[in-house]
């Protein structure tokens, strides 16, 4: 037959593909209409023959049946409504048919079948059609594929078409199709007598194909790898080959000790082909010893200690083994396994031998190794229940290992992660391969391996890892971004994975059983567009499909078969098994042999794998894995034998039983692949509730229950059923075989639930322990009696929540039983939880100790003192002082913003003045029991915000009216250091009306104390006695002993890479929302579906699947506040005071896990947030930029759980009730009052449903829209708690209305022109527009959510993508019939408004961003840095910055992505390191990544920084030696001293020598280092003295000669260090000693530095060093400590310039091209002196601080221009001037000097600031104003304030700043590590510096920023009213910045005083 195809190119097919195939010359012959064996004259035989044809095509690619016999579900149906075929095609698939039939007889059956179905009665027409259908599957389910087959009676013709578009079919897919079926009808008409399998043999035009990609079998090569690894090390041997948990190697000693090993070995008798053991955990030893065994000829068999010990006897017994390497940890196993000779590998054992082996050990020693010895047997599951070893010689191996190698990427710089086992041989290839390409093997611990794969990764510096998919997926992208290749093999890689890894990195899929040598094809270019994935080609050897049944028989292209291998790679074949070797490994096929026409045949070995393979459909060559042909599967990774499985179970059960393994899905696709048995009892009980479920006989289920626990000994754990499940019989096939596909099905019905029935071997029960009897009781009491519980009855299932689980933690401490809220959720099961609970002798309710919750160095005595007066109150009043909670330091952090925020005023009306005032004697009552409501929140310098509890009751207030005092009491502010608590009585004359008021911070309640609190008031009230409370500072004490370390890593990993859209959009950037409407909608809820989750979970999986929806993600983050009692305090449910919390909630899901599967993961990790939970946002948000940007939320919930249905009073009766919400709707509209977010929904439950309300900010979403989207939360809650089997995906998050509403706009609306702009083609005559998931155009998107554009009409083939009918078309809706329609995809995102407009936010695929911002640069941007410069600068911004370079784009800001003065720094240093040059000033003046690169300079290789420094040159006299001898060596305490270098002290150093030398001592510093552990004292003095020795500015000693101030630098300076010995207190007697030190003399000419050490009795120690801030700032000290470290530790000690290049270059460079640039700035200047009126009394300093948020300013401004602008502003306005000039504080380090940031010396100078304010200013001119001023100044910021005032203004030179500006933006560090030791690092200043007026100290915090004021005692009020003020201007600053600066009438233009 002669086809005519268009041109295959592999691209999609585009519409209606047509293939013409002209019959041949015997259909023109009339054959084709009149052969009698054919047909029956008529037009129906045609029909019948098409029907075959397509029959047998459809069979032979999907899989030839074992037995020859098949049934085949074919979609056939006609196109004519008259049409033969009527009612025909829901019978064909009755008809069974075996491959030995002949054509004759298939066709009869056909006819029969039709004609017994079908009309007969219908004329002939001249043309028919035929409808053909193909079913594939995709990973989003089943996909049909529709042909059209037409028959030409007037022409010998067929026409076939492939209808519509399809992303899973290529043009060269459709090829295949359509010739295969040709193929087969061709081969029918040209013989009917045939049977049915010759009809389907290979076309020759196919088997020319795969003769062409199958033409040349690679070489063998018979090189050894580990000779071309010992050339690699001797080529360089210093080379890094092994980096690992125990210990590095290089190329050379791995080398040597591995022939030294080989040389022993031989000793030992050890020859070619000798097995030798290897039994070693993890290590570094294991590579050594693979390459010894192999030097020595011997043959590896590598084994995983971890397996069980009998399975590792069978192996030694096998291969009989003599010798075993093992490494010490595994020695007494290796003497259990093999009785002697056990050689345990380390470096004892080397330096033993290596006197044995002389002359040194060389190659020369060691035997040839021939490429046919074996190199390893690697042993796999077998079949008999016994392993089989598979034997690969050295050629197998170097033969598949160097192509491999290069297919994959190894090369020198490869650093391969050696991941795993050693008991497969993949481990081999990260060994071998590594080494053979210089590559560096990279050796995890087994713990790392296990629980710290991603830190491995990233402290190794691994760039290659091979794994799992399984083990892939729990890899963050950080993780896997960080590798330049991504191994993959073990399982099939899914489409999804392949696609989002390939993003990540370079994704390698591999395939290859044992037998074929690691891997015998590759992936290497993973297409990201298709359906499925491919294995790849051939590498190493060649691929064939054949016949599964039979090996001499090729499968057409497309058709499913059995893959084999031929090449050099394939093994030598099985040990000891020459029968099951012959088996699989086969010679010389037939069709080998026969070769075809241009291929001659040959002869060849080939290895049969099972598995079920097809070609590619694109035409490449490449294989595509179907599944496994036999019983050997694949389960996570691991093979599995099913085999061995059963002969296991077989031989541990009774006779008789009928046992089949399998691995199944339970619940479908969405759940985990899971290995189960199946077991037909010889006499079974029929299941009630399923007709093929048993149930198991008492005597075989106590069978089960010991074959169970013996089957881990001899099987490895992941082969090990999960489940034993029952069956009435096995289910066989028509040739008595198990039906395994029958097993399949019945376990992917199940639930994961149902499967875990099967693996408890007993039936439901009831409780039996005392423990689960009490548990039991307790439970009742909660659900009610009639509640059924047993042990297996789960706490949610049966109604339980949060606050149920508070509620049981209460009733068991009731009954003296220990239980607490985490365990709940962890056991939910009553059998689980009762093993935890534990026995209590009493509540063991623990009073805290008063000031017991201080640090141990601020004693009670001063925190009374401090506390009281920043209460302005007496400090015997003060009762206790603690911490306050995170929760309370961010609401009164909003309060000092919005003064009013978070206040509530609650008012009673009271019968008359009688009962206020016995309400009045209540509240005094409940004040002295309850201290919370005698609380005042105070912020304490150095400590932080602090709780104070009074001793004083209630102070009364009264009014004559109520409106009146309410006025009042809101203008009264309510903030640090005053009641957070107030109480009124309002009595009317008027009136007579009696009212009772209270106005309480939010700070000292929540709803659930609040209750509390108010039950206490009415029992006083009722003259009642109430219960003692648990106090509040219990729970204190429980927040200050959690392990913030921990809840650190648990935030950072749970937030990493949660930066995407929030929900709902900003109407633009900074916008400030505001609530203020308000929705509600209640929903009822019926029965839930069997889960262990609650309604609350479902809450939190229906929100983030409503929001997916709008923001097109799969990965969502809203704010979640909880009542934050799930903490494991004796009585916490009773606390009276603040404990909800509120906390970033992250949910990611699967559109294809199942909802019970979604659900259950949520509610896990609901669990393990508990403990974590109290960290508070303000410090989440620090820990990372994902951390700070996930915090940033615009969604908050609030979940308030069932109330009680009895309708308890939890307050008791009494006036008080008043205080409270009446009910849960009035509780919701409570919260709704202090909503902070966008958008906040309290959703409140009750029985039967709940009631949701919305607090929204209608700019950021209309009330219409947010109505809807509370429809579809609604929506999909319900159809969470209904439909816990169904897919995600499935669920439709509408309601009905919302879809007509959809029906209505998409059939009114048409693209107008602007949208074919966009769109890209001409729409207009489009009938209607649809928005459809971009995943799944079987889903229409809700309204408001984000989705794919498709428009419905019709157009040119060419113009888009079409889409078959889809269901909801044609289902229609209400009204409206559905219809057929063919719909084009756009390719475009877009939204339909609430109103029906519809807007395109563009492209599929570009990073949407719909509130303005762009957090994360789109692909284009990354793809403009193309240069190497560019690239470059990339690298340099991402290692600055702490970012991904993927996160660099060409368009973003260095200050945008996280930037400041001080990375600007780090910055210009490390480009310079790299050759690039840039300056400070040129980072702030050209910011942006596309300018800072065009104006950086590409510079020579650095040789040195600077210009070469000669000691003494800074010296301005006549003779150094003179100078020397006579003004310097006489002022030094040691003449002795050889002096190196002398330099002149600059400005600020000079000062602070003097606040060293003389009292106050304010220069002088303590570095406490407090250790945890023992050190090594001599060895850490040493250290001490050799960091002297390192910095010379620790060698400088200060003397003054003729006036000025010199630092003389000594060579060799020994200090003596003084040693303590101590039986009490570490910390106090530290601090005791800095304050006694600091009384010594300080004498010029001696050292400032000095060390002192404490060891105490208790064995922690603190090491002290004193340091003058003349020999240090705040960036050079983190130097310092951590060279100290690093010393200690015989680390890298961290760099750093001498300080003598750094002033060398100030004063010969600096200082005079400095002069001009202040002299212009400062002409006509003076100093702007703030000096109060009031009388300088007292000057004792103070310290007042005030925390402002910043989070709305431009990136644009740095944090550094903020204060530096608000001070000038507040100077210009409190002055009256318009030009003002103050100081401020700066590094120094931001001048034109090499690596300035790594100077150790003090470099920081004071600058002027001088701000000329203009007419009409704006907060952006200012702001720009200073920035640029900043940015201008830096170059000259080295030269000093002396010599600004001398040299460049005409001011006095006693001249002295009277304020100034410091930004703290420094570094700290916290602790440093010395080996075993961590300290614990703590600063003292003994002494505080004198004070100037005033002293403003900026201390950024994300998007905080403190301003501290520091002044004069006596001018607090002023400093009060300036920082209010400094507070306003900052909130003007960052919020309004186009507002003006000034009114008009309240400045004139005025002349600065002069000075």
């Amino acid at each position: 037959m002669n086809m005519h195809l268009p041109a295959c190119n592999g691209n999609k097919v585009d519409g209606n593909a047509q293939f013409d195939f002209s019959a041949s010359g015997r259909v023109t012959d009339g054959v084709f209409m009149e052969n009698s064996l054919l047909f029956l004259k008529g037009f129906e035989d045609q029909i019948d023959l098409l029907v075959l044809a397509w029959t047998l095509f459809l069979y032979r690619d999907n899989g030839l049946s074992d037995d020859g016999e098949f049934s085949w579900s074919l979609k056939v149906a006609p196109t004519d409504e008259n049409s033969i075929l009527k009612g025909f095609s829901s019978n064909i698939n009755e008809i069974v048919l075996a491959e030995s039939d002949p054509v004759t007889k298939a066709l009869a059956s056909i006819r029969a079948r039709r004609t017994t179905t079908s009309n007969n009665e219908h004329t002939q027409p001249s043309t028919y059609s035929i409808l053909f259908t193909i079913t594939t599957q995709t990973e989003n389910g089943s996909e049909d594929l529709p042909f059209y087959v037409e028959a030409l009676a007037s022409n010998p013709k067929l026409l076939m078409k492939q209808h519509g578009q399809h992303a899973t079919l290529s043009l060269h897919a459709v090829h295949i199709q359509c010739s295969g079926f040709m193929d087969i009808l061709d081969s029918i008409l040209k013989n009917t007598d045939q049977t049915i399998r010759q009809a389907m043999q290979l076309g020759d035009r196919e088997l020319q194909q795969l003769w062409k990609w199958n033409a040349s079998v690679p070489q063998t090569l018979d090189d050894c790898i580990h000779d071309i690894f010992v050339q690699k090390a001797r080529r360089d041997p210093s080379r890094q080959a092994v980096v690992s948990w125990d210990g590095e190697l290089s190329y050379g000693e791995v080398d040597q000790f591995s022939t030294l090993l080989a040389i022993h070995l031989i000793k030992l008798g050890v020859k070619f082909g000798n097995h030798v053991l290897l039994c070693f955990e993890k290590s570094m030893w294991t590579v050594v010893a693979v390459l010894a065994v192999m030097k020595s000829g011997g043959t590896l068999v590598l084994t995983d200690p971890s397996q069980p010990e009998a399975r590792l006897q069978t192996i030694a017994t096998e291969v009989g083994a003599n010798l075993m390497l093992t490494s010490e940890r595994q020695e007494e196993l290796g003497k259990r396994i093999l009785a002697g000779g056990v050689i345990v590998v380390n470096r004892d054992f080397f330096q033993q031998i290596q006197t044995s082996v002389l002359p040194p050990a060389s190659a020369t020693d060691l035997p040839s190794v021939p490429g046919s010895s074996p190199l390893y047997t690697i042993f796999t599951s077998g079949s008999t229940g016994k392993p089989k070893g598979v034997v690969i010689s050295h050629a197998n191996y170097t033969s598949g290992a160097l192509p491999r190698a290069e297919a994959v990427g190894y090369g020198p710089h490869s650093r391969v992660l050696d991941f795993p086992s050693y008991a497969f041989d993949v481990s081999i290839d990260c060994m071998l391969c590594t080494l053979a390409h210089g590559g560096c093997v990279c050796v995890p611990s087994e713990d790392d391996r296990v629980n710290n794969l991603s830190g491995a990764i990233r402290n190794m510096k691994v760039n290659m890892a091979h794994m799992t998919p399984s083990v892939a997926r729990v890899l963050g992208e950080d993780t896997l971004s960080s590798l330049e290749v991504l191994g993959l093999g073990g399982e099939s890689v899914s489409v999804r994975d392949a696609a989002n890894w390939g993003k990540l990195t370079k994704v390698i899929i591999a395939y290859g059983p044992s037998e074929c040598t690691v891997g015998c094809t590759i992936n290497n270019e993973i297409a990201l567009d298709r359906a499925y994935t491919s294995i790849g080609k051939g590498v190493g050897g060649v691929t064939w499909v054949v016949d599964p049944t039979d090996h001499n028989r090729l499968m057409p292209i497309g058709a499913i078969g059995e893959l084999i291998i031929e090449g050099p790679i394939v093994g030598r074949g099985y040990l000891n098994d020459p029968e099951r070797t012959s088996s699989v490994f086969i010679e010389d096929p037939m069709w080998l042999l026969s070769g075809c026409q241009g291929y001659p045949g040959r002869h060849g070995r080939f290895y049969k794998t099972g598995d079920l393979v097809k070609y590619d459909p694109d035409g490449s060559g490449s294989i595509v894995f179907v599944g496994r042909g036999d019983q050997q599967v694949k389960l996570r990774g691991q093979r599995v034998e099913l085999g061995e499985v059963e002969h296991h179970l077989r031989t541990r059960l009774p006779a008789g039983n009928v046992v089949a393994a399998e691995v199944i899905t339970p619940g479908g696709k969405g759940d985990q692949p899971t290995l189960v048995a199946f077991i037909a009892e010889k006499t079974t009980t029929k299941s009630q509730t399923n007709k093929e479920i048993a149930t198991f006989s008492t005597e075989l289920r106590h069978s089960l229950e010991v074959m169970d626990k013996a089957l881990g000994s001899v099987l490895p754990r992941y082969m090990v059923p999960a489940a034993y499940i029952p069956l009435l019989e096995m289910p066989l096939l028509v040739s008595c075989k198990v039906d395994r596909k029958k097993l399949r099905s019945l376990g992917s019905a199940m639930s994961r639930k149902e499967l875990i029935r099967h693996k408890t071997f007993s039936s439901q029960k009831e409780p039996q322990s005392e423990r689960e009897r009490q548990l039991a009781h307790l439970w009742k009491g909660l659900f009610g009696a009639e509640a059924e519980i047993d042990v297996q009855s789960n706490f949610f299932d049966l109604g339980g929540d949060s606050l149920m689980a508070m509620k049981l933690v209460a009733a068991a401490r009731a009954e003296n039983l220990l239980t607490s809220v985490a365990d709940i959720f962890r056991h939910p099961t009553l059998a689980e939880l009762a093993i935890t609970l534990k026995h209590s002798d009493s509540e063991a309710e623990i009073d805290v100790p008063p000031f017991s919750l201080l640090d141990s160095h601020w004693k009670e005595n001063n925190a009374r003192i401090e506390t009281a007066k920043l209460c302005g109150i007496d400090a015997t009043s003060v009762m206790d002082v603690y911490p306050c909670t995170p929760l309370q330091e961010g609401l009164m952090a909003l309060s000092a913003k919005v003064s009013e925020a978070y206040v509530a005023q609650r008012v009673v009306e009271l019968a008359n003045s009688q009962t206020a005032q016995r309400l009045q004697r209540a509240f005094e009552t409940a004040a002295a029991d309850s201290p919370i409501l005698r609380t005042r929140i105070v912020q304490v310098p150095g400590h932080g915000l602090m709780q104070v509890v009074l001793k004083d009751g209630i102070t009364w207030r009264a009014g004559t009216t109520l409106e009146e005092y309410l006025v009042k009491d809101r203008n009264e502010s309510m903030g640090l250091g005053t009641p957070l608590a107030r109480f009124a009585v309002t009595s009317n004359e008027t009136t007579g009306k009696v009212h009772f008021v209270l106005t309480i911070h939010h700070a000292l309640y929540d709803g659930w104390s609040m209750p509390l609190v108010v039950r206490r008031v009415n029992r006083a009230f009722n003259n009642q006695e109430s219960e003692r409370s648990v106090a509040f500072n219990s729970f204190i004490k429980h927040l200050s002993g959690l392990n913030h370390k921990d809840s650190e890593i648990y935030w950072k990993e749970q937030l990493q890479g949660a930066n995407g859209l929030q929900f709902p959009a900003l109407p633009r950037a900074g916008y400030q929302t505001q609530a203020q409407s308000l929705l509600e909608q209640y929903f009822p809820l019926g029965k839930t579906s069997a889960s262990c989750t609650s309604i609350a979970t479902s809450i939190r999986a229906a929100w983030a699947l409503v929001v997916g929806k709008y923001t097109l993600s799969d990965d969502v983050v809203f704010g979640e506040t909880l009542t934050g009692r799930n903490a494991p305090v004796v009585g916490i449910e009773k606390i009276e005071g603040p404990m909800i919390t509120t906390v970033p909630v992250r949910v990611r899901f699967d559109r294809n896990t199942r909802v019970s599967e979604y659900l259950r993961r949520i509610h896990d990790g609901s669990i393990l947030r508990i403990p974590h939970e109290h960290m508070g946002l303000q410090h989440i948000r620090r820990l990372s930029p994902d951390a700070r940007e996930a915090c940033e939320l615009r969604t908050g919930i609030v979940i308030h759980p069932t109330t009680t249905e009895d309708g308890t009073n939890l307050t008791g009766d009494g006036p008080a009730n008043g205080f409270v919400p009446a009910g849960d709707e009035d509780a919701a509209r409570e919260a709704l009052k202090f909503n902070t977010y966008a958008l906040m929904l309290v959703c409140s439950l009750d029985p039967k449903g709940f009631l949701v309300m919305a607090s929204f900010d209608s700019a950021t979403i209309d009330v219409c829209q947010m109505d809807k989207v509370l429809g579809q939360f609604g929506q999909t809650v319900q159809q969470l708690c209904e439909n816990g089997n169904a897919l995600v995906s499935d669920l439709l998050p509408m309601t009905d209305e919302e879809l007509a509403e959809i029906w209505r706009f998409s059939n009114t609306y048409k693209p107008n022109s602007g949208d074919e702009v966009v769109l890209g083609h001409d729409y207009s005559d489009a009938t209607a527009t649809w928005i459809v998931a971009p995943e799944d155009s079987e889903q229409l998107v809700p309204l408001g959510g984000i989705g794919e554009l498709v428009i419905e009409g019709d157009f040119p083939t060419n113009t888009s993508i079409q889409i078959g009918g889809t269901k909801w078309l044609s289902a229609g809706h209400r009204d409206i019939p559905g219809r057929q329609a063919t719909l084009h995809k756009t390719g475009q995102l877009a939204k339909y408004n609430s109103d029906g407009s519809l807007v395109i936010l563009g492209g599929k695929g570009r990073n949407i961003k719909s509130d303005m911002e762009i957090k994360k640069p789109e692909a284009k941007s990354r793809s403009q840095v193309t240069t190497p410069k560019q690239q470059k600068l990339r690298k340099l911004w991402a290692r600055v910055l702490g970012i991904s370079e993927d996160e660099v784009g060409s368009n973003d800001s260095f200050f945008d992505l996280g930037g400041d003065s001080i990375s600007a720094m780090k910055l210009v240093s490390e480009g310079r390191m790299e050759n690039l040059e840039l300056v400070v000033m040129q980072v702030f003046q050209h910011r942006r990544f596309h300018d800072m690169a065009d104006i950086a300079k590409e510079s020579l290789p650095l040789q040195v920084a600077t210009k070469q420094y000669s000691p003494f040159s800074t010296l301005d006299v006549s003779d150094v030696d003179t100078f020397i001898s006579e003004s310097i060596h006489p002022s030094l305490m040691n003449p002795s001293w050889k002096v190196v270098d002398v330099l002149p002290a600059r400005p600020l150093q000079e000062i602070a020598v003097d606040g060293t030398i003389n009292l106050p001592r304010y220069s002088a510093r303590y570095e406490l280092f407090y250790l945890d552990a023992a050190v090594d004292q001599s060895h850490l003095f040493k250290s001490c003295q050799e960091l002297i020795s390192r910095n010379e500015i620790l060698r400088t000693i200060f003397v003054k000669s003729g006036g000025s101030c010199f630092g003389v630098v000594i060579e060799e300076l020994q200090l003596p260090l003084d040693e303590y010995q101590i039986d009490g207190d570490l910390t106090a007697f530290a601090e005791q000693l800095c304050g006694l030190d600091i009384q010594t003399v300080m004498p010029l000419g001696s050292p400032f530095i000095k060390f002192f050490f404490v060891q105490s009795s208790s064995g922690l120690s603190c090491l002290i060093m004193r340091i003058s801030h003349a020999q240090y700032d705040e960036i050079c000290l983190p130097i310092l400590l951590r060279q100290l470290s690093a010393l200690y530790e015989g680390e890298l000690v961290p760099a750093g310039l001498p300080f003598s290049s750094f002033v060398h270059h100030i004063v010969r460079n600096n200082i005079p091209q400095s002069i001009e640039y202040w002299r212009r700035l400062l002409q006509g200047s003076s100093m702007s002196v703030l000096r109060p009126s009031t009388p300088l009394i007292s000057k004792k300093s103070i310290f007042i601080s005030k925390t402002f948020d910043i989070s709305s300013r431009s990136k644009e401004i740095t944090l550094a221009t903020l204060p530096t602008a608000a001070w000038a502003l507040c100077l210009a306005r409190r002055l009256s001037l318009r030009d003002v000039t103050f100081g401020e504080v700066v590094s120094g380090r931001n001048i034109d000097f090499a690596n300035c940031d790594t100077v150790v010396g003090p470099t920081w100078q004071y600058i002027p600031v001088r701000v000329k304010f203009k007419s009409g200013w704006t907060v952006v001119d200012l702001l720009n104003f200073v920035q640029h001023q900043h940015i201008s100044s830096t170059p000259f910021e080295g030269i000093g304030l002396k010599e600004i005032v001398r040299k460049c203004t005409d001011w006095p030179e006693t001249t002295e700043w009277f304020d100034s500006v410091v930004h703290q933006d420094v570094e700290h560090v916290e602790s440093l590590r010395f080996l075993s030791a961590n300290s614990r690092m703590d600063t003292i200043y003994p002494h505080l510096e004198p004070l100037r007026e005033w002293k403003i100290q900026a201390f950024p915090k994300g998007d905080s920023l403190c301003i501290e004021i520091v002044t004069f005692e006596s001018w607090r009020a002023e400093a009060d009213s300036i920082l209010n003020e400094m507070g306003d201007i900052i909130s003007l600053l960052v919020t309004k910045p186009n507002s003006t600066l000034f009114r008009a009438d309240v400045m004139e233009e005025s002349t600065p005083p002069t000075s």
